[in-house]
């Protein structure tokens, strides 16, 4: 039986290449809310803060005693429950997802609420139909004055993630990555990249290979 909401472990090479894509400094800030058991915050560097925060006391306990070495904090509380005050240099995740994916997208649009100007978010999300419609209006959705929602997202690149993903967790639920900036809405003259689409591996252990390698542009100095 899983424990949790909606909680399906990151396969732990697939959350340190996450962490990887991130950038993250020395001394940068670092979170993983709906942390689980501590797949992803497990590979943050131990040269800055860490803050994990994970609802479920039973996953709390076992993600309290992955948390050593470094500055790491740990809470036992809902990332909705995260005051706005509290920012951070990088956000890498795995939400819970939802009908739809619409808890993976208030994930992601709060996560976007707490991260520094040059900041970055990388999200393990669903992909499919209704997801790629709140992706969107997130990323380039406007208000009635024609103004944008989330001025300063930015959508680096993505990748297409094969249904094999989430196998020992008993699901072939469709996934990708998600790499979004928070830039300076006047200086951002960066494109999109493509997809990287990895779809095609038949097996956990050549998804594992075909990451390894994969690369990101760095964040906004």
């Amino acid at each position: 039986q899983r424990q949790g909401v909606d909680f399906y472990p990151t396969p732990e090479p697939v959350g340190q290449k996450m962490v990887e894509l991130a950038h993250l400094r020395a001394g940068d800030h670092a979170l993983e809310p709906s942390a689980g058991v501590g797949a992803i915050s497990m590979w943050f560097p131990v040269n800055g803060t860490t803050t994990s925060i994970e609802p479920s006391f039973e996953l709390f306990a076992k993600l309290n005693s992955r948390a050593v070495g470094g500055k790491r904090n740990v809470y036992n509380q809902k990332f909705e429950d995260l005051n706005i005050v509290n920012k951070y240099d990088g956000i890498v995740m795995n939400p819970p997802f939802g009908t739809g994916g619409k808890l993976a997208m208030e994930h992601v649009e709060k996560a976007f609420g707490h991260l520094r100007e040059g900041g970055r978010i990388v999200a393990l999300i669903p992909s499919g139909p209704s997801m790629d419609t709140r992706m969107e209006k997130f990323l380039y959705g406007t208000d009635e004055k024609g103004k944008l929602l989330h001025p300063g997202a930015h959508l680096v690149r993505e990748i297409l993630l094969p249904s094999i993903t989430f196998q020992q967790a008993g699901t072939t639920i469709n996934t990708r990555i998600v790499i979004i900036d928070k830039v300076n809405p006047r200086n951002n003259t960066q494109p999109s990249l493509g997809a990287i689409d990895l779809t095609s591996a038949k097996t956990v252990s050549e998804l594992f290979e075909r990451i390894e390698h994969l690369e990101m542009p760095d964040r906004a100095p």
